[in-house]
Order: C-alpha cells, then sequence, then structure tokens
C-alpha cells in the first residue's frame, strides 16, 4: 500500500459512514454503530501504515483506556440524570440526541482519565515496584545459595 492510500480508504470510510449515518436517522442502530466503525476502520487504516502521528494525547487516551472502559456507564448515566435534573428533552430532536452522546463521551473521557491519574497509575507503579523488589530479593538469595553474592556487591 502507497504512502497516502490508507488516507484515502480513510476517506472512503467516512463517505460510507455518512451514507450509513443518512440512513440511520430511520434506523437507530445504523446511526449508533455507523460512527464507530467508520472511526475505527479510519484509524487501522492510518496506523497500518505508520502515518498516525505521535499524539501525546492519543497515548494517554491509550494508556487511560481500560479506566475509560470500566467507567463510561457511570459518565454516561451522570450525563443522563443531568439532562433529566435540568429538564431538557432529547427525543426525537437528533441533533440533541447527538449533543447529548457527544456529552457523554466527553464526560467519560475525563472521568476516565482523573481515576487512571489518580487510581490506576499510582497502584500499578506500586505492584511494579513490590514486584521488582521481589525479583531483586530472589535474585540476591539466589546468589547467596549460589556463593556468588559477594560478586554483585
Amino acid at each position: 500500500m502507497q504512502m497516502g492510500s490508507s488516507l484515502r480508504l480513510a476517506a472512503l470510510a467516512a463517505v460510507i459512514v455518512v451514507i450509513m449515518s443518512i440512513w440511520g436517522i430511520f434506523h437507530h442502530s445504523a446511526l449508533i454503530g455507523a460512527p464507530y466503525i467508520g472511526v475505527l476502520t479510519s484509524f487501522m487504516l492510518i496506523e497500518r501504515n505508520n502515518e498516525l502521528p505521535k499524539w501525546k494525547v492519543i497515548k494517554f487516551i491509550g494508556d487511560a483506556s481500560f479506566s475509560i472502559y470500566l467507567f463510561q456507564e457511570f459518565a454516561f448515566d451522570f450525563i443522563d440524570f443531568l439532562i433529566r435534573c435540568i429538564g431538557a428533552k432529547t427525543g426525537s430532536h437528533l441533533l440533541a440526541h447527538i449533543a447529548e452522546r457527544l456529552l457523554s463521551v466527553v464526560a467519560a473521557l475525563a472521568l476516565g482519565s482523573i481515576l487512571f491519574v489518580t487510581v490506576e497509575r499510582p497502584m500499578t507503579d506500586f505492584i511494579r515496584k513490590r514486584l521488582s523488589l521481589r525479583n531483586a530479593a530472589r535474585a540476591f538469595s539466589t546468589e547467596v545459595a549460589a556463593g556468588t553474592a559477594h560478586k554483585t556487591l
């Protein structure tokens, strides 16, 4: 595949997504699923040829993706609760529904990122340090048992 051909394929995927989204106005499952399929396909095609920019934000979201996944439903429910509290009705208004979903995604990214930085990353670092110390202690005790510990000191 030539350089840039994945971008052309991504553009084709975007056109297909637009067509499916227009069809999705009448079929709710296509409206929800088509954009996700299009975005996923586009990024896969771009990444395949190493054309994806090395953005720190994208790397951070990738690192935080497990926390985002775990807590996305809480964020979605919170946004739904807020919308009900202020009395906004998104029912049959397509733009209001899209705005609600986008707000939900932003809330999920924010909540997952906060929990990644405050809980997951510190816990992972702690566990890695403990395992590293344990492995070092095992290696040292093996050397002591073999009588080679003085060489490493």
